[in-house]
């Protein structure tokens, strides 16, 4: 029998794989010891294991899968074979409660189906549902005995490894990596992952077997009956497009100033168009402050300005971020204010959420189709062929970009303003905007999402009298979605009103937030 301290002194707890068995372990450590010396037993490794407090464990079977069971699984996957993104059904996850969610969850009315773990049917999970869905998330059938091959799975599992990759060394620097992997998926990824449960049914069904696919699903269909007035459910699915724009294009924190005033009144809010920035509206924040006399707040958009990059630029994804925005600013409501890109931003939001916007101005935009020619995908390509190589002075970067702009874009205004989202950054010239996202999703900027209910605040459409972007074409679909507008022009005024003529700009908005 060999001693406790044969044992210690042995190289048997340095050789330890929690993979291996007590047998293993024995035999690696026999093969180390010579020929003279007294071999270990199976029987001391265990006792000497469980000494240290290493006890073996064997992994718990998984039931079969009863033919019951493999019925239901293949009624699931025909009832789901057509879900497609295309149709409006979507699938999602949700994350377990006893971690911090990466993305918001403000869900008015959804299904949701979650199986039989323990962590799902605790009662922080489920207080954690209630609390945040306010009672309104419904249970749905769920398969039995259903792996777990749905796209929000597979995206945990990405997140995963993308984390190990950077090995997290404490329970602080996992949390930062969490969030900071979190953001550098690509929403493509997660729609591609949507768009392949179509293929992952059918592949199931000729198996003749089913895997469950979604926690959460969204009816499209209800969804816009709902918003028409055709159901009563209208305000209990207002928010569900909210959280699948959120899901798949993720939150962005915009960068934002804040004019201080001292009147009562909901604050007014400036949403900038494409290639702008909050900076482009300084002037005209201070002179509704001093006219207003309220506070004036001016946004940067994703992709712009000081505001974080984004690889999605859709209307129902920057006014998700403008939603979030006022809610960590407590602003229940506001005067809100968008011109050319901000002013769809700004009718999106308000189509969305009528209660959190008193007042609507849309400038120099309508909720239609830009058809016009605007010139957007030439400056695109011009500024991303624009090379800067080397250290110069700002001064000599921004001439040597004005001549390369000068080729395709020929007004010395558009140049300028252009011009603007040139910065440098370590010693070096780049552009500000997110040139690749905004060529990527350009037809969306220019497009305007289709909805079928209306906003029924008061609504101002302020266009420029010598823009064609307002026109009589317009008005149907203006009234339609916005019956309690009015649209004014501006003389002498183009498509940068506020900048061509800003004391009839500032006339015009002063007058139609607090008329005399």
């Amino acid at each position: 029998m060999r001693t406790r301290k044969e044992d210690q002194e042995s190289p048997l707890l340095l050789r330890i794989s929690l993979s291996e068995t007590a047998a293993q372990i024995r035999d690696q450590v026999n093969a180390t010891q010579s020929s003279s010396s007294r071999h270990i037993s199976t029987t001391t490794v265990k006792r000497r294991l469980c000494a240290a407090g290493l006890h073996g464990k064997i992994a718990a079977r998984k039931p079969l899968l009863r033919t019951g069971n493999k019925q239901k699984r293949l009624v699931w996957a025909k009832e789901h074979k057509e879900w497609t993104l295309d149709s409006g059904n979507l699938c999602f996850g949700l994350m377990s409660p006893n971690l911090r969610p990466l993305v918001p969850i403000t869900v008015s009315l959804c299904n949701s189906e979650k199986d039989n773990d323990p962590k799902h049917t605790s009662r922080l999970c489920k207080g954690y549902l209630t609390k945040k869905s306010d009672g309104v998330l419904r249970q749905m059938t769920w398969p039995p005995q259903s792996p777990d091959l749905n796209p929000i799975e597979m995206v945990w599992g990405e997140l995963d490894r993308r984390v190990k990759a950077k090995g997290p060394t404490s329970a602080k620097h996992l949390w930062e990596l969490l969030q900071d992997c979190w953001k550098t998926i690509p929403g493509d990824y997660l729609l591609e992952l949507i768009k392949r449960m179509p293929r992952v049914c059918k592949a199931v069904i000729k198996a003749k077997e089913v895997v469950d696919v979604v926690e959460v699903r969204f009816s499209h269909t209800k969804f816009l009956e709902s918003r028409a007035g055709v159901t009563e459910a209208s305000d209990q699915y207002r928010l569900i497009y909210i959280f699948i724009e959120i899901l798949i294009s993720r939150i962005v924190t915009l960068s934002y100033d804040v004019y201080e005033g001292k009147a009562p009144g909901p604050p007014l809010v400036l949403l900038h168009g494409l290639f702008g920035s909050k900076s482009n509206f300084q002037s005209i924040a201070r002179a509704l402050v001093s006219r207003t006399g309220r506070k004036v707040l001016t946004l940067d958009a994703r992709n712009h300005g000081s505001s974080p990059h984004c690889d999605l630029i859709t209307y129902p994804a920057m006014s998700g971020d403008v939603r979030h925005l006022l809610q960590q600013l407590d602003i229940s409501s506001c005067v809100l204010i968008g011109h050319s890109m901000g002013g769809k931003t700004a009718m999106t939001l308000a189509l969305q959420e009528p209660q959190m916007v008193e007042q609507l101005v849309s400038v120099d935009t309508s909720p239609s189709p830009t058809v016009q020619q605007t010139g957007f995908p030439q400056y695109i390509k011009v500024m991303q062929n624009i090379r800067l190589e080397g250290k110069m002075p700002r001064s000599t970067a921004r001439r040597l970009a004005e001549e390369q702009l000068s080729t395709i874009v020929k007004k010395a205004s558009v140049r300028q303003f252009l011009l603007s989202n040139l910065v440098q950054e370590n010693g070096h010239f780049k552009w500000r905007v997110n040139l690749d996202a905004i060529s990527n999703h350009l037809q969306d900027l220019l497009d305007f999402p289709e909805f079928h209910c209306s906003y029924p605040g008061p609504t101002l459409f302020l266009g420029g009298a010598n823009s064609p972007y307002i026109s009589s074409e317009n008005y149907p679909e203006i009234e339609r979605l916005f019956p309690c507008a009015n649209v004014e022009y501006i003389q002498g005024a183009g498509h940068w009103v506020h900048a061509e003529q800003t004391q009839d700009f500032l006339d015009a908005i002063c007058h139609f937030v607090e008329p005399t």
